[in-house]
């Protein structure tokens, strides 16, 4: 099983539902989180919406990441930059497998932490093993991020 990540700051009331019917179809949908408005980290541009989704299937993450994720992205409109902060309609990342996060902005930033605190609460820390629903309320803290209701996300 694995935690995707789901980022969108062009028409992300539109790109976030679309995506999460284009996963459906190929993974299963174990749990949601809320989609919560995050201002953009690394550059300027309109905030992001984030969110994250619990899933399983039968790839492993990288053959996931090739033949789920990225077709999604594609057919979204996304296209990669050589700038990775760019404003994007879509953005599928893997944030966890199985109960290790596999990227490590989840333990630095609101915008992945809150989400995946949500679906994952018990997630500890590899170093100091502070649960990942504690890291995530202090960086909510230090971070303007506001729950967003978005039509057929669910």
């Amino acid at each position: 099983m694995m935690i995707v990540g789901f980022g969108s700051n062009i028409r992300p009331a539109e790109h976030l539902p679309r995506a999460l019917r284009a996963l459906r179809a190929r993974a299963d949908v174990l749990a949601l989180s809320t989609v919560w408005e995050t201002p953009p980290v690394g550059a300027a541009g309109p905030n992001f919406y984030n969110a994250a989704a619990w899933v399983a299937a039968p790839y492993s993450p990288e053959r996931f990441k090739q033949a789920v994720l990225r077709p999604i992205e594609a057919a979204l409109g996304r296209r990669r930059t050589a700038d990775p902060n760019s404003p994007r309609p879509i953005d599928l990342d893997i944030l966890v497998v199985g109960r290790r996060v596999v990227d490590e902005d989840v333990w630095r930033y609101a915008h992945w932490a809150v989400p995946v605190a949500e679906i994952a609460p018990d997630l500890r820390h590899p170093h100091s093993g502070e649960r990942l629903e504690t890291i995530a309320a202090r960086l909510a803290a230090a971070t303007p991020l506001q729950v967003v209701v978005v039509p057929g996300w669910r």
